[in-house]
């Protein structure tokens, strides 16, 4: 696949995924470190968003997409076991940037001699 590809690719998934990424139930479990709930709020409230998007990675149109349990498994768990990649930290940005509200300990800079 070359670049221009990827970032069609790219652009195909970032409405699929922003409406996951956007939903109150999945950040509010996601935020809570309940990724298997987060995992079956997206599942079970994004359909065809997940069709989309896993046809979209294949390179088959969605409506001709067929899912292959097992094949899906194995993807999900080679995807979470991947050192190389930290999803929690661009997941729970993007949740925290959800509602608008940030979370996390407030740190005093002190450099430069602000005080």
């Amino acid at each position: 696949m070359k670049n221009f590809d990827k970032l069609d690719l790219f652009a195909d998934l970032i409405e699929p995924a922003g409406a996951i990424l956007a939903d109150k139930e999945w950040a509010q479990k996601w935020q809570n470190g309940d990724r298997t709930g987060a995992i079956k709020a997206a599942i079970k409230g994004h359909k065809a968003e997940i069709v989309e998007i896993l046809a979209r990675i294949d390179g088959v149109e969605p409506e001709d997409y067929q899912i292959d349990g097992l094949a899906l498994c194995m993807r999900l768990v080679a995807m979470f076991n991947r050192p190389d990649i930290e999803a929690t930290g661009l997941f729970t940005q993007q949740a925290q940037n959800v509602d608008g509200a940030s979370s996390g300990p407030v740190t005093e800079n002190t450099k430069g001699g602000a005080k």
